[in-house]
């Protein structure tokens, strides 16, 4: 599983799913209280959108993630914006950090990837502060990306194929109940992304998930993807044209006491 996410977001264009993503990560930085000095880690960061939100909120960031490409992209990114992070290839189910090395910890959309739930939000909570805030978004099962994902899944006779498994994020008591196991002041809110599904399309068969499928689903069974996405999309495009995507934004203080000092073995 992790080979895939390496595969997928080294296979393209990232630019353009990145572009439409950003307005969540901005939330969850403002939903975690980023601000001047403060320690933040951004855990599978993708190229940057997290890590440059609390970069310029005056916050001291390093931002990992498993792909060694990511961590290319958000580098240079950061440093086209002038922005001061320390990137790093790291996974998120064994972050090389201490214990409560960062005030804030925050993931946009990325572990939730990682294989094993319970030890990934562990690892969250291992590094983040005492008093410190955990914060991820997550894409709810009845919303677009949910929905997406599914339909996808469905179309392909070998679901090994797709490169995202279903690990329960969508579920918002699942999400309360992981989080709730580290921390007793959890808090989610429902938000909405809206993009025009041109700017996701401008990337065309650049676009790594694009390139993904390309090279890992056999070319008879592509036509049956873009129906269902197609299918999908239709129903979740509003009046004006663009398609409104519900996110969770689920932060928790850490606040339980813990014997997390040490490393979860591999």
């Amino acid at each position: 599983m992790k080979q895939k996410q390496r595969e997928l977001y080294g296979a393209g264009d990232y630019s353009a799913l990145a572009a439409v993503l950003e307005p969540a990560a901005i939330a969850l930085v403002e939903a975690v209280d980023v601000g001047v000095g403060r320690t933040v880690l951004d855990v599978a960061a993708g190229d940057g959108n997290g890590a440059l939100a609390a970069a310029r909120l005056g916050a001291r960031v390093t931002a990992t993630d498993l792909s060694s490409v990511q961590v290319q992209r958000g580098d240079e990114r950061c440093a086209r914006d002038g922005a001061d992070v320390q990137w790093l290839v790291a996974d998120a189910e064994r972050l090389p950090f201490g214990a409560e090395s960062f005030d804030r910890v925050i993931s946009a959309f990325g572990v939730v990837f990682a294989p094993r739930p319970e030890v990934a939000v562990a690892e969250l909570f291992r590094v983040c502060r005492s008093g410190g805030i955990v914060g991820v978004t997550v894409w709810p099962d009845d919303g677009y990306m949910g929905q997406l994902s599914a339909a996808l899944r469905e179309a392909l006779s070998d679901e090994s194929l797709f490169p995202d498994p279903d690990l329960g994020w969508g579920d918002e008591k699942l999400v309360r109940t992981r989080l709730e196991s580290h921390s007793s002041d959890v808090a989610i809110a429902r938000k909405t992304l809206r993009w025009d599904p041109a700017v996701r399309g401008a990337a065309g068969e650049d676009d790594c998930a694009a390139g993904y499928f390309a090279s890992h689903v056999p070319s008879e069974m592509l036509p049956q993807l873009g129906i269902a996405r197609d299918r999908v999309e239709r129903r979740f495009k509003t009046s004006n044209g663009l398609i409104r995507a519900d996110y969770l934004i689920a932060t928790a203080s850490n606040n339980s006491p813990s014997d997390a000092s040490q490393t979860p073995d591999t």
